[in-house]
Parts: C-alpha cells; sequence; structure tokens
C-alpha cells in the first residue's frame, strides 16, 4: 500500500526519520517497506491487514517503534438519533454483523479541500467532489471503507439481502452486472443500490446536485466479500480490506471522523444517526501469558517491565498477576492475536530482531541409526541407472490371462474382493509380467530397451516379499545379452560387499514367475553360499512371442529380502600376500549338462580358505567322452602366513578330487605347474 509521508508525520508532533530511514526501520520490524521520494511502498502482511491498511494503522506501529506519542483525536460524541420514514434491516446478521448509517440533510458538494486532494492523489486516489473525496479519505486514513448514498434517490426502505438470481446491478462506471444468487448487496424496493463492501451503484450516486446523503459505515464477513469478488472478478480498494477481515469497532470510529471533518467540508444543516444494527458487539481478548516462556522461546533476558511497556505501546492492557504471569487484553481490532505465541511474535518484533543475538543451540548431536534397507534400496537404484537401466513403476495387479500365460498357480494367487477391473484382478506374484509388457511398449519406438524395477510381490498364504527385476532388449547383441546381464548382477552383489555370490544352473527351478516364464537352456540360479536369493535368463520363446517380442528377451529377478541378508557396508581390507602362490591344474570330467559355475563353486568351496582363485583354461569334448565334457581347471593356492609345502598343497587337492568324486565325476589327468 502507498503511504503519504507528510500525511503520516500529521499523526506526531516529534519529527519522524527521513522517509528513508523510517522504511527501513518498518522493514526491521515485520513490515518491507521501501522509499519513493515523499511516498512509502509499504508491503502489509496478511495477518496485519485487518488494522494496518490505513495511515492510521501503520502510523500506530510507528509509535510502538519509536516510541512516539500519537497525535490522533476523535470526538467521542455519538451521532445522535434521528426519525425517519424508512426501514433499515440485515437479513443474516452473520455475512453483515454491523450496519451503521447515518443522514446528512441540505448538505453543499463542490469541490473538496486542497489538502485532501493532495493526500488523495499520493495514496494512489482520482479526486472527483468534496463528497466522494471524504469517503475515499476516511477509508485511507482509517482503514474502514465508508459509501455515500443520495438519501433522495432512494426508494423506500433499505435492506442488507442476498441478491436474487438475475438481478441488474450497475457500477458508479456504468458498468452492468447479471447477479447470481446470494451475493450479498444493500437494496432498496426498486433493486441493488451497492454490492456489499466491493462497489456503489450509479442510482444513488452523489453528485454535486445533491442535497442529502446517507453515509453508511458497515462491517461485512470476510467471506461473503471474496464470494462476490469472485463471482463478479471486480475487486476493490474497499474489497481488499473486508477480505482481510475489519473489527466492526472502526464502524463508530469511521461515522466520528467524518462527521468531525465533514460539517467543515459539505456544511450540513444536521447529522443524525438513521440506525446502528449491531446485535453481537466484538469484546476485547484477555490472553495469559508466561513470562518464563517468553524468555525461553525468545533466547533473550527481557524483564517484566520491558515487556509491560512494548504491550502498553502496541495499546495491549496488562495486568501483573505474578513475577512470571502477566494477563494481556488485546483490543479487538487486533485480529491477527489469539494465543500466547502470537504475544511472543509481537514482543520480539517491537524489541527488535536485530537485538537478539545469535545463540547457537546446544544438544547433543546424536546420528540417527541407519536404515540398512533403504540404504541398500539406494545404492542398488544408482548402480543400476548409471549402468544405462532406466527405472520404472508398475502397477500391483495381474489379471486372470496373466496367470496362465506366465503358468503361474492360481490357488496360490492372492485375489482381490473388489478389483478396478478384470486387468487387476489379482496382486502380482512376479514384477516381469507388468515390466515385460513396459518393455514391449518402449520397444515399439527404441530399439534398446533396459528396464528395471523395485517393488513387493504377493503370494499365499500372506507372503509379502520386496524383489528388484529387470528386462532388457538389445537386437544387436543378441544371446551375448545373457552375459552381460551375468556381468552386470556380479558387479551389483560385489558392490553390497557380498563375496561368495555363484549362478547354478544346474537344478534350475522356476523360481520367479510360473512355469512358462525362463527358456529351459538359458537360465541359472543366483546363489549365495547355498541359499538362492534369484534368477536370471532368457524368457521363454512362446511367452515373448505371446507377448509381441520378435527378438529375445532377458530378465533378471531378486529377492531383496533375501538378498539383503548378506550385503555387508563395511569392506575388509585384505592384505597382498608376501608368500608365493602354488598353482596347480586339474582335469575333471562331468556330464555334458553340468554348469561350469557349479564345478567351479564346489572346487572353491571343498579347497578351503588356502584356494585364492579357481579359473577355467580348457575345455575338451569328443566322440569319445559320448555325454561327457572335460574341463581343465588352474586352480591357486596361497597363504598369508607361510610358504606352503607340496604335502600341503597336495592334500588340498586330494579334498577337492573328493568331493568331484562324491557328484560321480572323475579325473582326466593332473598338471602341475
Amino acid at each position: 500500500m502507498i503511504f503519504d509521508y507528510a500525511w503520516l508525520q500529521s499523526f506526531f508532533k516529534k519529527k519522524l526519520p527521513t522517509p528513508q530511514k523510517l522504511a527501513d526501520l518498518l522493514t526491521n520490524h515485520g513490515f518491507e517497506t521501501q522509499s519513493v521520494g515523499s511516498v512509502l511502498d509499504a508491503s502489509i502482511p496478511p495477518s496485519r491487514a485487518g488494522d494496518c491498511l490505513s495511515h492510521l494503522g501503520l502510523a500506530r506501529e510507528i509509535s510502538a517503534i519509536l516510541n512516539y506519542r500519537l497525535n490522533y483525536s476523535v470526538a467521542q460524541k455519538s451521532l445522535k438519533p434521528g426519525k425517519f420514514d424508512f426501514q433499515v434491516s440485515v437479513i443474516d446478521p452473520e455475512q453483515c454483523p454491523r450496519y451503521y448509517l447515518s443522514f446528512w440533510s441540505d448538505v453543499k458538494v463542490g469541490n473538496g479541500p486542497t489538502e485532501i486532494a493532495d493526500r488523495l492523489r499520493k495514496a494512489g486516489q482520482r479526486p472527483i467532489n468534496a463528497s466522494v473525496d471524504l469517503v475515499n479519505y476516511i477509508m485511507l486514513e482509517t482503514g474502514q471503507p465508508v459509501h455515500a448514498f443520495d438519501a433522495d434517490l432512494i426508494k423506500g426502505s433499505i435492506e442488507v439481502r442476498p441478491s436474487r438470481s438475475g438481478e441488474i446491478f450497475i457500477s458508479l462506471e456504468n458498468k452492468r452486472y447479471r447477479l447470481p444468487k446470494d451475493l450479498l448487496v444493500i437494496a432498496d424496493q426498486a433493486g441493488p443500490l451497492a454490492l456489499a463492501g466491493v462497489k456503489g451503484g450509479k442510482r444513488a450516486e452523489v453528485t454535486q446536485s445533491t442535497k442529502n446523503i446517507l453515509i453508511e459505515a458497515a462491517n461485512f464477513d470476510y467471506r461473503t466479500v471474496r464470494r462476490t469478488v469472485r463471482s463478479l472478478d471486480l475487486r476493490t480498494e474497499a474489497s481488499w480490506r473486508f477480505e482481510n477481515g475489519l473489527d466492526p469497532s472502526w464502524v463508530d470510529l469511521a461515522q466520528r471522523r467524518i462527521r468531525d471533518l465533514g460539517q467543515s467540508i459539505l456544511k450540513p444543516d444536521r447529522i443524525e444517526r438513521v440506525v446502528d444494527l449491531y446485535p453481537h458487539p466484538s469484546r476485547d481478548k484477555n490472553i495469559s501469558f508466561d513470562l518464563t516462556w517468553l524468555r525461553e522461546r525468545l533466547g533473550i533476558q527481557i524483564t517484566t517491565k520491558q515487556t509491560e511497556k512494548i504491550f502498553q505501546k502496541l495499546g495491549f492492557g496488562v495486568q501483573i498477576v505474578s513475577n512470571r504471569k502477566l494477563r494481556v487484553k488485546v483490543p479487538s481490532w487486533r485480529i491477527d492475536v489469539q494465543a500466547p505465541e502470537d504475544l511472543v511474535e509481537e514482543v520480539g518484533r517491537i524489541y527488535g530482531y536485530s537485538q537478539i543475538k545469535a545463540d547457537p543451540p546446544r544438544a547433543l548431536l546424536i546420528p540417527p541409526k541407519v536404515n540398512y534397507q533403504r540404504l541398500w534400496q539406494r545404492l542398488i537404484k544408482d548402480f543400476l541407472v548409471n549402468f544405462g537401466l532406466n527405472e520404472t513403476y508398475q502397477y500391483s495387479f495381474l489379471s486372470e490371462r496373466d496367470l496362465s500365460l506366465f503358468g503361474y498357480d492360481r490357488e496360490l494367487a492372492i485375489e482381490l474382493s473388489n478389483p478396478m477391473s478384470a486387468r487387476y484382478q489379482f496382486l502380482r506374484f512376479s514384477l516381469l509380467p507388468n515390466l515385460l509388457r513396459a518393455v514391449g511398449e518402449n520397444a515399439k519406438r527404441f530399439n534398446q530397451v533396459e528396464l528395471f524395477e523395485m517393488g513387493r510381490i504377493f503370494s499365499t498364504p500372506d507372503q509379502e516379499k520386496l524383489t528388484l527385476a529387470g528386462a532388457l532388449i538389445d537386437p544387436p547383441a543378441g544371446s551375448d545379452k545373457f552375459y552381460e546381464i551375468k556381468g552386470l548382477i556380479e558387479s551389483l552383489i560385489r558392490q553390497l560387499g557380498i563375496t561368495d555370490a555363484w549362478f547354478d544352473g544346474y537344478q534350475a527351478q522356476d523360481y520367479f514367475g510360473g512355469s512358462k516364464t525362463w527358456h529351459p537352456n538359458h537360465r541359472v540360479e543366483i546363489k549365495v553360499g547355498s541359499a538362492v536369493v534369484g534368477f536370471l535368463g532368457e524368457i521363454h520363446p512362446i511367452l515373448a512371442d505371446r507377448l509381441g517380442f520378435s527378438e529375445s528377451v532377458f530378465a533378471f529377478e531378486i529377492d531383496l529380502d533375501q538378498l539383503l541378508k548378506f550385503a555387508s557396508e563395511q569392506q575388509e581390507y585384505q592384505p597382498i600376500s608376501p608368500y608365493p602362490a602354488v598353482i596347480r591344474d586339474l582335469s575333471v570330467v562331468i556330464p555334458q549338462e553340468e554348469s561350469l559355475e557349479r564345478v567351479i563353486h564346489l572346487a572353491d568351496l571343498s579347497g578351503g580358505n588356502l584356494v585364492r582363485d579357481v579359473d577355467l583354461i580348457d575345455v575338451y569334448q569328443s566322440d569319445q567322452l559320448d555325454k561327457e565334457k572335460s574341463l581343465t581347471l588352474r586352480i591357486v593356492y596361497q597363504s598369508n602366513e607361510k610358504n606352503l609345502s607340496a604335502l600341503e598343497v597336495g592334500k588340498l587337492e586330494q579334498k577337492i578330487i573328493k568331493a568331484f568324486q562324491q557328484k560321480g565325476w572323475h579325473l582326466r589327468q593332473s598338471n602341475n605347474a
């Protein structure tokens, strides 16, 4: 709002600081203000709009901040009641808590005083005539909107009532409005005279030929005014004030103030009160205030006397109850002060935030307990994204067709009692069905699609687990994509601090999904020790075809609840052994269908801690071996404590051979290196 510096100075006998210094002072006490020449542009906080959208309101704040005495008085004598041949009524006092109307007879409406016109211009208003200038001046000074009607143009009684649908209202600017139902209006027997709290009408406009006027000062409920503003898209200076809420006590102040000014400007023969309808007068609030609590909140040792003085500056009444208790009487016009917390804010604001020294809190900083489940989940997601996969979120539901398509047992599926549709009839038993569909949709637009999802799957009886699934399609890579996924999972597991993970394809079972999910020859189990934690491989060609894929699709699904049991945040440093390694080669004959991973894992497990590495160096197949194949393994033995003798290495080698023989495998040859 724009404030005239000279107008503000008129409220004080003492000289105010310069406009720039005054603007800085107001800014430091809660009112962001800029100085532009001889005017101040102040940003009034919404909570203070009820009492500070006026020069008097801002002058009160300046008085409290500077401890200047406010030089402002209005005659306390109320207007005398008169006798009139028309009635005034308010239909709903909740929408209009107070309605005050005064009658001015035989007024002289000419040009307004130069001083008032100059102040209106500086505040952004256009002078019109003495009557209009006077009511605008009262609004800008006190914050209470006031309106003047030509009394001779009013037909019959006046009623504050809801509008009727289709009623026509013509504003002072000759703009025509067709009113909807239930907007609050001031009306006579001929129709609406004004939109309550928003705009006056053309029909009872005061002009220079007007002889008798009615001055209206009223209080309208902020919700009622907002409804009118939104409905008609019409916002005015008056509605701005009413929308933020005004104290009904301003009504009487405005009537007395306009009487004091208007007698010399409009020169009426008499001024009489027509009506002051105020069925439920507002009361001041009493708030119990704890001084110890105040000091704890502000962090300062402010005295009782200082606190009492600040409240008195703000116009609050103070009663000292005890050494630490006050009873504060808050005037009705401070509608923003409702609780002790509001009083703390007022004390801090007037005391000066700049005077409150920074005092860092003293407390034990106890780090929160690490939620490892969330930690690992974030690590896994970041890892996969960094490797080029995109995360996706799918519905947690599947259809009965999905159960059949993936070969899942319907009896183990959890059916919803009230599904949204047949597509969402069951809780998902695996992340793969919906994930594969997402890959299929994206494959229509992109050659390479690599998606993953982390979420929960469900099965009976009441089983729920967190899983991670990924699905990838990359036509140029072909079958090599299988080994790419395998390497990706190996790297992911190492990132989790798991060192004894391996892949087992010998007795691969349908771990996730149903019996029709995986290719029978291109799938492996993911194990940690002897525990199965997941599955990876190629999607069964028949299933891929039914899902609309023309290329091979590779996927993985991991039970994170199981895998994360083995995860470790701490990585133990293993020093390089100062002793030489001993290398031995073993050639073992195994069945054609046996997996390499299983053989390497068995050799590593059987040899114990002294086996540092097991690598495949040769695969031999011939007609003589028939349904078997020969694998040559290079095994590295090494100790951190001593040189290993040939005898010690031989004993370890015999343990590995014995483990092979227990599986029904036999040696083809053994070469030492």
